[in-house]
C-alpha cells in the first residue's frame, strides 16, 4: 500500500508534472492528499527522483531508524543524565523489535515512531525555553507529512500524559505547560495544514471508525518484550505476529523492572505515571471501563485499531528505566571498586555487557528486515491510461504497486486502508475514459494526466459529460 502510495506520487510529477492530489490509479480514483497515509511531503519522498521510489522508501527505513538512535541518545544524555555507554541503550529503542516487525512487513507509515524521543526532550526542553515549542510543532507536522496515522494521535496522547503528571509533580508550573502546548499547538496546526486540512475533510466525505476487541493478557504483554519469535499455536489473538512483539530480551527487561525503584527514588514520577496509562492501553479491549475502550470511543482513536501497538511508547519508557538500572548498578560497583584495577574491571565489565545485551537485539531483530530487498518496479506504461478489471485479492496484491508505473488505474481498493466509496459504473478496458450520456454529440480528442482533463467535443443537445473516475463533490460515488 505504502509503495503504491510513493509510485503514483512519482508517477503523477515525473510523467504529468502535477504534484499528487489526486491518485487515479486505486479504487477508481480518490483523494492523495487527503489520504491521511500517503508521505508525499516526506523529505525522503523528493529522494525517489534521484534513486527511483523502491530504493528512496527503502532509505526512508534506514534514514529514521538512524533518527531513532540518535534521538534517543540525545533524551538519554541531556534530559535524563545517563552516562554515554548506558545511552547505548538507544540500539534497543531503534533496533527493537517494534520497528524490526513492524517495518519488515510494509507500515512504512509508523516511520515517525522514530521521532518519539526527540519529540519528548524538545517537549520537556519548551517548559523552561519557549523557543522548543516550535521544535515540538515542527516534528508533530513531519510526523502528519509522513502519513502518522498511529504516530500522530499516540504522540499526542504521550505529550498529554506528560504535561498532566506534570501537573501533579508540581515541579513545572501551571503557566508553563499551558504556555508551552498552546503554542506548540497553534504551530503544529499552522506547520500542517497543508495536509490536516485535506485529511480532515476526506474523513467527512469517508468516515472511519473500526470496531476493535482485541485484547491481550500479562502473559502475553511479558510475551512481546521476551519472545524472540512467534510462539506455537500462535495467533492466540485477533493479528499476526508483527502486532505483539516488542522484542528488547530479558535483560533489558529485568533492568527495567530495577529501573522502577530508581525512577521512583528520584521522582521521576512523569515516565512511571506515562508507563503505566500507556502499559493499560496496550492491554486492549478488557470492558467498557477498560483505558482502550474509552479512549477508541473519541474521534481519531475511534478510527485506530490493534491496541497492542501502544508498546512502541511502552517500550520507550521500559529502555529509558533500564538505563537508569544499569547506570545505578553500573555506579553501585564503582563506589565498591577500592583500587584502579578493580576500576578498570567494572568498566569492562559494564562495556561488555551494555554492548552484548544492545548486540543481541540487533542480531536477533536484523533478520527481519529482509522482506525489503525486492527489486525496483520498472514496467512500461501504457500509453492510455484506462482501468483494468479489479481482480481478487489473491491476484491484486502483487500488482497494486505496479499500477502508477503501467499508467493503469483499477476499481480494486486495498482492503485494510481507509473506506473509499467505488462506483459500480466505472468501466474496464483500453477505451474511451469520457463518454456522453443522456444526450446527442460527438468526442474528438481527449488528454488525462494524473488529475487533469481536456476534451474536445462537439454537443448537439444539452447532454451529461461522464468521466471514468470517482467524483468527490459530495463525498458520494456517482
Amino acid at each position: 500500500m505504502v509503495h503504491h502510495n510513493w509510485e503514483a506520487g512519482f508517477a503523477s510529477i515525473h510523467r504529468d508534472h502535477q504534484f499528487p492530489f489526486w491518485d487515479p490509479f486505486h479504487c477508481g480514483g480518490i483523494s492523495s492528499i487527503g489520504n491521511p497515509e500517503t508521505q508525499h511531503l516526506s523529505p525522503f519522498f523528493w529522494l525517489s527522483f534521484l534513486t527511483g521510489p523502491t530504493l528512496a522508501s527503502k532509505l526512508l527505513l534506514v534514514g529514521h531508524t538512524w533518527i531513532a538512535l540518535l534521538s534517543f541518545f540525545l533524551l538519554c544524555v541531556c534530559s535524563f543524565n545517563m552516562s554515554k555507554l548506558s545511552a547505548l541503550w538507544a540500539v534497543l529503542w531503534s533496533c527493537s523489535g517494534f520497528f524490526a516487525l513492524q517495518f519488515g512487513v510494509g507500515h512504512a507509515t509508523f516511520v515517525p515512531f522514530c521521532f518519539a524521543p526527540l519529540l519528548l526532550l524538545c517537549w520537556q526542553k519548551s517548559l523552561d525555553d519557549l523557543r522548543y515549542a516550535l521544535a515540538v510543532a515542527l516534528i508533530l507536522a513531519i510526523t502528519v507529512f509522513e502519513g502518522g496515522t498511529y504516530p500522530f494521535p499516540y504522540f499526542l496522547l504521550m505529550l498529554a500524559i506528560d504535561a498532566g503528571a506534570r501537573l501533579l509533580d508540581k515541579k513545572s508550573s501551571w503557566q508553563s505547560i499551558v504556555l508551552s502546548g498552546s503554542l506548540s499547538a497553534v504551530f503544529t496546526a499552522l506547520f500542517s495544514a497543508l495536509r490536516i486540512l485535506p485529511i480532515l475533510d476526506t474523513l467527512r466525505r469517508h468516515p472511519r471508525a473500526i470496531e476493535s476487541s482485541d485484547a491481550i493478557d500479562l502473559k502475553g504483554a511479558l510475551g512481546m518484550f521476551v519472545r524472540r519469535d512467534m510462539p506455537p499455536g500462535h495467533p492466540p489473538y485477533a493479528h499476526n505476529w508483527h502486532e505483539y512483539t516488542h522484542y528488547i530480551g530479558w535483560p533489558a527487561l529485568l533492568l527495567a523492572i530495577v529501573g522502577i525503584f530508581f525512577a521512583w527514588r528520584a521522582r521521576r514520577w512523569p515516565i512511571l505515571i506515562a508507563l503505566c496509562l500507556f502499559v493499560s492501553l496496550m492491554f486492549g479491549e478488557h470492558g467498557n471501563f477498560s483505558p482502550w475502550h474509552m479512549l477508541h470511543q473519541l474521534p481519531i482513536f475511534s478510527s485506530l485499531r490493534v491496541p497492542s501497538r501502544f508498546s512502541v511508547i511502552v517500550g520507550l519508557y521500559l529502555i529509558v528505566l533500564s538505563g537508569f538500572a544499569f547506570d545505578g548498578v553500573v555506579s553501585w560497583l564503582k563506589k565498591r571498586a577500592q583500587s584502579k584495577t578493580a576500576q578498570r574491571a567494572v568498566f569492562a565489565f559494564s562495556t561488555i555487557a551494555a554492548l552484548g545485551i544492545a548486540g543481541e537485539v540487533y542480531i536477533n531483530n536484523l533478520r527481519h528486515t529482509d522482506f525489503w530487498l525486492s527489486p525496483a518496479i520498472e514496467e512500461t506504461a501504457s500509453k492510455h491510461f484506462h482501468l483494468i478489471s479489479a481482480p481478487d485479492w489473491g491476484r491484486y496484491y502483487p500488482i497494486y504497486a505496479s499500477l502508477p508505473a503501467r499508467n493503469l488505474g483499477t476499481a480494486g481498493c486495498y482492503p485494510w486502508g481507509m473506506q473509499w466509496n467505488v462506483s459500480n459504473e466505472l468501466w474496464s478496458g483500453n477505451v474511451a475514459q469520457v463518454r456522453i450520456k443522456q444526450g446527442q454529440g460527438s468526442i474528438s480528442s481527449y488528454t488525462q494526466t494524473s488529475h487533469q482533463w481536456q476534451v474536445d467535443l462537439r454537443l448537439d443537445t444539452p447532454a451529461l459529460l461522464v468521466f471514468n473516475q470517482i467524483g468527490i463533490l459530495d463525498g458520494k460515488a456517482p
